[in-house]
């Protein structure tokens, strides 16, 4: 019997169920028993075994590995009730002959592992050290990990090395499970995703590298095994200094090699896409989880240089009578969400970015060609959050929300900045008497957008801000 169906087979008859399509690796350990070791001294170590297992949440959640064990006799001790992973148990009748263990009448497990791979395949090994087995299940899938970025990448290393490589674990982003570092000849990196909704982003990338301008990683292979797809890059580095005039030369580079007459739709992002957002469920749990009423909502105002704001609901409906007067003189590729941890650089110095957006809020989708005017506003929006404290727009007693001097300030001075490279790198864009507008607009949107999410808006100080910087950026497109 293969090494698989004897799997499946102690998985059907076992007291556990488990879904060997949820994570791109399985760890199955197999045991003696809870308190097998205290009449038979050969077989102890399972509660050591299973306690070590315990502690590994984390780096199996990482590495995409579901763990399990089972064991023929259902006994179990305090200190592993809380354990992350099953633990389930199957009839002695059932162990297979080479893996049992007689002791007069009683039959027991050998202590073995089974690990099932991205591709379907299983392995097994047996070890009477539980220790050491589950340090040698964690490094089988490390080097599972190698050598499937050695084969896709081609990679120059040899044999030898890459069974000394290590893999490390960088930080994830919103839309990442995990992001794996491998150094061999070259650097790489390979993220793992959900497979559901990431096919459009990383199929843009795929195709844009395709132009010798493309503003991302070489990208080597994507993977879909079970619910996680799996993209392999280049790896990049931190920027040595954040520039925005480098950035916009950049971009304005490969607008200019990407452009197309292709007519876009600008009402979502400019308009409807505010609607959105207030009728959605993330920024209704927002309000929920800080007690705060739509009603209250739709009535604040920001107090700007002792001149108050409209209201949300009022902006809306400047904004709806403007919709006519905008237009695109360029519609060109774009990144979509050009915040600066977005923003890195390869080994030779050039700006590269990872991440692109073109979907927003699961009913917007872009086929990567819009207006540029919106890179540069997420980019404005980024520089400016990364500038100020959610204290800069406070609330008086009266409840009346008031942006500090600092904060006018600092994106008058961020904007200028922005609006100088652009004048000169794209002045066709600039040229449209309907970009400032846009620009600003956008940043609303921008800003508008983190009040879906309650765990970065978790305080009524940091709803004030965002709120308040929404109606602040609507106000100054607008103002007369």
């Amino acid at each position: 019997m293969s090494h698989k169906k004897e799997l499946n087979q102690l998985l059907k008859y076992s007291s556990i169920s488990l879904d060997l399509s949820k994570t791109p690796f399985t760890l199955l350990f197999v045991y003696p028993g809870i308190g097998v070791g205290k009449v038979f001294e050969e077989l102890a170590g399972c509660t050591k075994q299973l306690c070590l297992l315990a502690t590994t949440q984390k780096r199996a959640q990482t590495l995409g590995i579901q763990i399990a064990a089972l064991s023929s006799i259902d006994e179990m001790t305090e200190s592993l009730d809380s354990v992350y992973f099953p633990v389930g148990t199957i009839s002695p009748d059932l162990i297979p002959e080479d893996l049992l263990v007689t002791k007069g009448e009683q039959h027991f497990f050998t202590r073995t592992a089974y690990l099932v791979h991205p591709d379907g395949q299983v392995e097994r090994w047996i070890d009477p050290d539980g220790a050491l087995m589950v340090d040698d299940g964690f490094k089988k899938v490390e080097q599972s990990y190698l050598h499937f970025v050695h084969t896709v990448t081609q990679d120059s290393m040899d044999a030898q090395n890459l069974n000394q490589c290590n893999v490390v674990a960088l930080p994830t982003g919103a839309d990442s499970l995990s992001v794996l570092s491998f150094d061999m000849a070259n650097n790489y990196i390979l993220k793992r995703m959900s497979a559901v909704g990431t096919d459009i982003e990383t199929d843009y990338m795929f195709q844009s590298i395709e132009n010798n301008n493309s503003i991302f990683p070489v990208m080597y292979a994507q993977r879909v095994f079970g619910s996680e797809r799996w993209i392999v890059m280049e790896k990049l580095s931190e920027l040595p200094k954040r520039n925005a005039g480098e950035l916009i030369e950049r971009l304005a580079s490969f607008y200019q090699a990407n452009r197309t007459d292709t007519n876009i739709e600008l009402d979502y992002h400019l308009h409807h896409r505010f609607f959105q957002i207030l009728n959605s469920e993330g920024f209704a749990n927002t309000l929920k989880s800080l007690s705060i009423s739509e009603g209250h909502v739709l009535e604040k105002t920001v107090l700007v240089s002792n001149r108050k704001t409209l209201t949300i609901e009022n902006m809306l409906n400047v904004l709806s009578d403007a919709l006519p007067t905008f237009q695109s003189p360029i519609v060109s590729r774009i990144h979509g969400d050009v915040h600066w941890p977005n923003v890195l650089c390869n080994k030779e110095g050039e700006i590269k970015l990872i991440d692109p957006r073109l979907n927003w809020d699961g009913c917007f989708t872009i086929d990567g060609y819009f207006d540029p005017t919106y890179d540069l506003a997420t980019l404005l929006h980024s520089s400016v959050l990364e500038k100020l404290h959610h204290t800069e727009i406070s609330k008086n007693i009266d409840g009346t929300l008031v942006a500090s001097t600092y904060l006018v300030d600092i994106i008058e001075e961020l904007e200028s900045d922005l609006l100088n490279s652009t004048s000169i790198l794209l002045p066709t864009l600039i040229d449209d008497l309907t970009f400032v507008q846009k620009l600003r607009v956008f940043c609303a949107n921008a800003t508008f957008g983190w009040l879906k999410y309650n765990q970065v808006v978790s305080s009524h100080e940091k709803w004030s801000f965002y709120f308040g910087l929404t109606l602040y950026w609507l106000d100054r497109a607008f103002k007369k």
